[in-house]
């Protein structure tokens, strides 16, 4: 691969990652906060292949990690599933259509939170009990981690 698309690629993913810190995070939709970082990934696993939306999924999940202080590599082991897979979806049935990316888009973001839901080793009193420390449900789950703690009210 050229050093073009690589930059590129990095820019896409360091740019989806801030933009989704800074803004995306701030705004709740229905009790919900939107998730990004899955459809960057799917997005350059479906554009270059899965060698490329591996290395995305994985850069743009250790740059989460670090930046909110999180479980390291949890969010890169998954966005690197989520990156592979739609690569590989690329290189193997070639989608054409015109809703593939929308449905490949909804499949990789509930792989992304079954991932993130699966991985989570706390039950529902550990947390409580341990004021959200070892809480981890998405990457968005540290900018309301202190909102739900009883002991930060």
């Amino acid at each position: 691969m050229d050093a073009r698309p690589r930059r590129r690629l990095a820019a896409l993913a360091l740019g989806g990652a801030l933009l989704e810190i800074v803004a995306v995070s701030q705004v709740s939709i229905f009790g919900g906060v939107a998730d990004l970082s899955p459809l960057v990934v799917m997005a350059a696993g479906m554009l270059c292949g899965s060698v490329a939306g591996a290395v995305v999924g994985f850069g743009a999940g250790l740059f989460l990690d670090l930046a909110l202080v999180q479980t390291l590599g949890l969010s890169s082991l998954v966005l690197l599933l989520v990156g592979y897979w739609a690569g590989r979806l690329r290189e193997v049935r070639d989608p054409q259509g015109t809703l593939v990316p929308l449905a490949v888009g909804a499949v990789a973001t509930l792989m992304a939170e079954a991932g993130y839901g699966s991985s989570s080793s706390c039950s529902a009193s550990t947390r409580r009990s341990a004021c959200c420390s070892c809480a981890r449900s998405s990457p968005r789950s540290s900018s309301t981690r202190s909102s739900r703690c009883p002991s930060s009210r």
